[in-house]
């Protein structure tokens, strides 16, 4: 089973973490992100996270690069499928500053939908 799979859903791109977000995964998944983000533009990527059991900083680097990345090409990062214990860290990170987060993929996309 891939650990990042990628589909368009709602006219954003989604991308299926089912991996953990760590120093050891963080720095592949961030390549493969990236590699997709620049060939496809999208003006909305949504992280479905919901395959995530763990995160660490590298994972907070993680979404904060993206986040960025998609700033630059004037998209937006949402994310989706927090658990409650990468939502606390999600929230101690600030990030819910910066993204918004959903809780579930089909949430993400019906709010795209309707212009969110």
């Amino acid at each position: 089973m891939d650990d990042l799979l990628f589909a368009r859903r709602g006219g954003a791109l989604c991308a299926s973490i089912r991996a953990e977000l760590d120093q050891h995964n963080s720095a592949r998944l961030r390549e493969r992100i990236d590699g997709e983000i620049m060939r496809s533009l999208p003006s909305r990527l949504i992280l479905d996270l919901s395959g995530v059991d763990f995160m660490d900083s590298s994972g907070v680097g993680l979404l904060i690069g993206r986040y960025k990345r998609l700033s630059e090409i004037g998209g937006r990062l949402l994310v989706c499928g927090l658990s409650p214990s990468l939502r606390v860290l999600f929230d101690m990170a600030g990030l819910g500053k910066i993204i918004t987060a959903y809780d579930s993929l089909e949430q993400a996309v019906s709010n795209l939908a309707e212009g969110a």
